[in-house]
């Protein structure tokens, strides 16, 4: 039941985002006909049926009871003027020189971008943003993926420089790689700093990875403490529960999060011996692992997080960062599609991707990501 209630509240809370976001690009079409003296006649947030509706003018504003999007109708707008017997009047979008409708055309794409900066703008004004500090990167060191076990990352590494100077957060150290020139980690491994030089081959199939949100070079490696339970998985059907610390499977040590996936890939559609921490207590039992090789949990992040809130200047100067850094990573993928890097059927998959990702997400900063993944 609860789990129910949470995917609810979690495709509720998407469709309620995506809606807003549709009804902004929306306005700015309505916007920019009315600036170019186009007459509007229906703006519409939500689909019908109508909930109800007022005239303002020659427009129409009304609120559906669909929540999956929103729409405006202008003036002569998607008509054909040939197939048309009467003379457009002077309102009507055709009879508008090509630099206005070229306007109207991108109003919404030009709204949804300051919709986007304003909005990231007054969280980090406002509430901030939480980030985690190099300290917190370096508590338990990294978990190198694939990619970064063959550039020489080992887990455990800790980073202590990034093209050989000091930083203080781990976006950095994405950041890092998106900037032109050479790229370069300094890690402390047994006591001893070593440099891990990236190649430019490398460092274009790390931007790639970047654009496609996923795992990079390393992620932080995590303890393996429950924070969720999925009811009905194999976790629940073993009696874990939220707080939870999971030390083995199988008789091989798990600590971290990186160990737990390892070992459960080893043993899908196995019986798997768990033993796990609760209250100063060691607990073993048993269960049946599903083909998938999942056992049904959300790990709690304890890595500990800094907050950083912005002055109004800083605030404006770094939203405008990240809607150029998200809008040139929107403009890469519709070029992957555009020259067949991506299949149109895999780009379309992401507004489900970004709803099963901000189902992680609580309070603000679930408020904050959606906003950060659907604005542009």
């Amino acid at each position: 039941m609860s789990q129910a209630i949470s995917l609810l509240s979690t495709l509720i809370s998407f469709l309620l985002g995506f809606s807003f976001i549709a009804a902004v690009h929306e306005l700015g079409h309505l916007l920019m006909a009315k600036w170019c003296g186009i007459r509007v006649n229906r703006y519409m947030v939500f689909f019908p049926p109508k909930l109800f509706s007022w005239r303002w003018g020659d427009t129409e504003y009304g609120l559906g009871s669909i929540p999956l999007g929103g729409f405006v109708e202008i003036e002569g707008m998607g008509e054909d003027t040939a197939a048309d017997a009467k003379e457009p009047a002077p309102w009507d979008f055709r009879t508008k020189p090509a630099w206005q409708r070229s306007l109207v055309m991108i109003g919404g794409i030009l709204f949804n971008l300051l919709s986007a900066y304003l909005l990231i703008a007054c969280l980090l004004v406002i509430a901030g943003t939480p980030y985690l500090a190099k300290e917190g990167l370096n508590e338990h060191g990294i978990a190198p993926t694939t990619l970064g076990q063959e550039v020489g990352l080992m887990r455990g590494d800790k980073v202590v420089q990034v093209n050989g100077h000091d930083f203080k957060e781990y976006t950095e150290l994405f950041d890092a790689i998106l900037e032109e020139g050479p790229l370069s980690y300094t890690v402390i491994r047994d006591e001893k700093q070593l440099e891990v030089a990236i190649t430019a081959d490398v460092q274009q199939q790390l931007k790639e990875q970047l654009q496609e949100g996923k795992e990079t070079l390393f992620v932080p490696l995590y303890l393996s403490n429950i924070k969720k339970v999925e009811a009905g998985s194999a976790a629940d059907k073993a009696g874990l529960a939220p707080g939870d610390s999971i030390t083995s499977i199988n008789g091989k040590p798990t600590p971290y999060v990186q160990d737990l996936q390892e070992v459960l890939a080893d043993h899908q559609e196995e019986m798997i011996t768990i033993v796990y921490q609760r209250d100063g207590q060691t607990i073993t039992t048993q269960v049946m692992l599903p083909k998938e090789g999942k056992l049904g949990i959300q790990s709690a992040d304890a890595l500990p997080r800094m907050y950083k809130r912005y002055s109004l200047g800083p605030g404006l100067v770094e939203a405008g960062r990240k809607v150029t850094l998200i809008a040139s990573l929107q403009i890469q993928g519709i070029m992957k599609i555009i020259t067949r890097k991506v299949s149109f059927l895999e780009s379309v998959q992401s507004p489900v991707a970004i709803a099963g990702m901000f189902s992680q997400y609580e309070g603000f900063s679930g408020c904050f990501f959606l906003f950060h993944c659907l604005c542009l």
